[in-house]
């Protein structure tokens, strides 16, 4: 085989036919009428482009095993590491790069398949050193920049990852993968101000490449437009799933890459309400990377978000078996306790998580709370002071000052209390809910029944199934005598407790039978 006067024309088509199905058919056909290693070197580049590597490394091998060739071996080992760099055979990678620079020191490419290889396994120094190369020879290739940026990225120097990106763009500023991840750079680092000017684009880029797809799914993840970013995230783990059914390997070869597709879809699904897919995307998730607590961390969260105590625990003490250090999921994990009638192993919950971190102001709240649940009223207003000390400004400590005095019936003290925190700028739901429904019992216990039933119905405008809200403002319309009212939310109360194992309604079967002795025909 020689060098054939159609060289140029590969060039050309290089340039000008972006389709590797139409490339490998032009070279075929070239191929076909008279044999030419530079239709197998660029053939074999663009089944690389198709992923497929069985046929591209057959084009490279025939190369290398020919006699008098008069390409450089240095080209076909550049394409011998991309093959194995797409496979995610890193190492792989690296020695055949290694042969192709040995053969070839101004070899760019094989400098640029060095350095992402190197960066995919951690050697994130080596792999810079190896881009600076490829950039000192070819300075003008975007594609450098790109990787450039990347392992700038992943070394966290996100200004040095922006101005490599950004040099990218201006040198190809009509390859969309650079603005998509520019703008996920900029999100990522919170540089960005018109977010949305940046995002509406990217909406309608199509992409072959898995992992710009998961970069596209992860923008319009942080922008809460989770049905685009589940959509670029199918996309992503289409292709993965596709070689792992062809390979069993694969999957753990490209561990790296697939595991966080599977993580975030599960999140996107989770905040979607799809727990189900979401609980089987985080199950695979943990499959893949077994020895990584986030998985479990997140089990937990949509298993306690679902009510799912037994299964959030199980997940939380997963996830701390693994390490113990974790500083997040020890509130649920103690909650999760508490929920399920166990207070002693919400405390050692709550206390394990302390130890993890200590300034988490919520941990001596609820760890406070657990105590007064146990009757324990000066250790409990001693964990919920503390809190109050590193939180001053959060709501929820206060309102559980609120609940102590409220236990200790100083229902006065209770409602002054609450009245101060409802007050407060930090107003998030749980807050708001837990206040007044604590504000609402001491107006209860006062026979403030009006304002009590006011207070009952602010928790259910943001908790509408608090069972213990519903059966408070039973017994406020019990006691303002309007009884089919409270008829019905007693029946409301018991029919949401059915599933529960430590009853939240426990009076209003009581009230119910007093109801039906008191109201002649019963209530419609």
């Amino acid at each position: 085989m020689g060098f054939s006067q159609d060289t140029l024309r590969y060039k050309v088509w290089e340039s000008e036919v972006k389709d590797n199905n139409q490339r490998i058919q032009l070279y075929t056909k070239v191929i076909d009428a008279k044999p030419d290693e530079w239709a197998l070197y660029y053939r074999g580049w663009a089944y690389l482009g198709q992923n497929k590597l069985s046929l591209a490394q057959q084009d490279f091998q025939l190369i290398l095993g020919a006699p008098n060739s008069r390409i450089l071996p240095a080209a076909p080992m550049a394409g011998m590491a991309q093959r194995y760099f797409q496979d995610g055979d890193y190492k792989m990678a690296i020695r055949w790069a290694d042969k192709s620079i040995e053969s070839n020191h101004n070899n760019a490419i094989a400098y640029r398949i060095r350095g992402k290889s190197k960066a995919r396994i951690g050697e994130l120094t080596e792999a810079a050193k190896d881009l600076d190369l490829a950039l000192s020879i070819e300075p003008s290739n975007a594609e450098n920049y790109g990787e450039r940026a990347s392992i700038a990225w992943l070394s966290e120097d996100s200004k040095l990852a922006l101005i490599n990106i950004e040099k990218a763009i201006a040198l190809n500023p009509k390859d969309e993968k650079y603005q998509v991840r520019k703008v996920w750079m900029e999100i990522m680092s919170g540089t960005t101000e018109n977010l949305e000017s940046l995002i509406k684009p990217l909406s309608s880029f199509k992409t072959d490449d898995p992992e710009l797809n998961y970069q596209l799914g992860q923008i319009f993840f942080l922008n809460e437009e989770y049905i685009i970013s589940e959509n670029y995230f199918n996309a992503s783990l289409g292709f993965y799933e596709s070689q792992i059914r062809k390979d069993n390997g694969y999957a753990q070869r490209k561990v790296r890459e697939i595991y966080p597709v599977y993580l975030e879809r599960g999140l996107c699904r989770q905040y979607q309400e799809k727990f189900r897919d979401a609980l089987n995307d985080f199950s695979r998730a943990s499959q893949l990377k077994p020895g990584d607590p986030l998985t479990y961390l997140h089990m937990g969260e949509l298993h306690t978000f679902q009510e799912n105590y037994i299964d959030a625990i199980q997940a939380y003490e997963n996830a701390f078996r693994i390490n113990p250090q974790l500083v997040d999921g020890w509130l649920n994990l103690g909650y999760s306790y508490f929920q399920l009638g166990k207070p002693q192993e919400a405390i050692v919950a709550y206390e394990r998580g302390i130890r993890a971190d200590s300034t988490d102001c919520m941990l001596y709240n609820n760890k406070g709370y657990t105590l007064l649940e146990l009757k324990e009223f000066a250790k409990g207003i001693q964990e919920i002071n503390k809190a109050i000390q590193l939180c001053p400004e959060a709501m929820m400590p206060r309102v559980s000052k609120g609940e102590y005095y409220f236990m200790t019936e100083a229902y006065d003290e209770a409602i002054s209390q609450i009245t101060l925190a409802l007050q407060m700028p930090d107003s998030n739901s749980a807050s708001l809910a837990a206040g007044y429904f604590t504000r609402g019992k001491s107006y209860l216990q006062k026979k403030e029944l009006k304002k009590a039933v006011d207070d009952f119905n602010n928790t259910l405008k943001i908790e509408p199934h608090r069972i213990s809200a519903i059966e408070q403002l039973g017994i406020a319309y019990y006691r303002l005598e309007e009884f089919c009212k409270a008829y019905h939310y007693f029946k409301f109360a018991l029919e949401l407790d059915v599933r529960n194992e430590i009853k939240q309604a426990p009076v209003s079967a009581y009230y119910m039978g007093m109801i039906q002795g008191i109201v002649v025909g019963g209530c419609p």
